[in-house]
């Protein structure tokens, strides 16, 4: 990133999950990694989706993270463009079930867990390709992330 390198994280607190994002750069006159995102430079991100957990986020590029939320009331995750410069979040068409996702390049890649796809449980990962206008399309069944044993 231009200013240095960005984290985004999603911190578990008592009232729920909040996403935060945090610069590191060097200082002007050290060579020492310096922790830029003090509380008083936070800008909340996400702040304008109501009623709903972040619980997945990627990059999609050096200004914007997807994240993928679940609903406080019952009803399917939704995955977000969410702009670092604290603007409006904007929806993006997601797969039924979503659980996790992960962006390269302009490639979306979603995965899904409702059961019955592998003897492991999970269902195909489906991937969203052409800068989130795209269709959805079955890349494959999903394997479990662990060896065993």
């Amino acid at each position: 990133a231009p200013d240095g390198v960005r984290v985004a994280m999603i911190v578990h607190e008592k009232n729920g999950n909040r996403v935060f994002v945090a610069a590191i750069s060097k200082g002007p006159k050290s060579s020492s990694l310096l922790y830029l995102a003090q509380s008083s430079q936070m800008v909340p991100l996400g702040s304008d989706i109501s009623n709903a957990q972040p619980i997945a986020l990627t990059w999609w590029d050096p200004d914007h993270l997807l994240v993928l939320f679940r609903p406080s009331q019952p009803g399917a995750p939704q995955i977000y463009e969410v702009p670092l410069n604290g603007g409006q979040s904007h929806q993006v068409p997601t797969p039924r079930d979503a659980i996790s996702l992960t962006a390269a390049g302009s490639e979306l890649v979603v995965g899904t867990a409702v059961g019955g796809g592998t003897s492991a449980g999970l269902d195909p990962i489906q991937r969203y390709e052409h800068h989130l206008n795209g269709p959805w399309s079955p890349v494959g069944e999903a394997s479990p992330p662990a060896f065993p044993g």
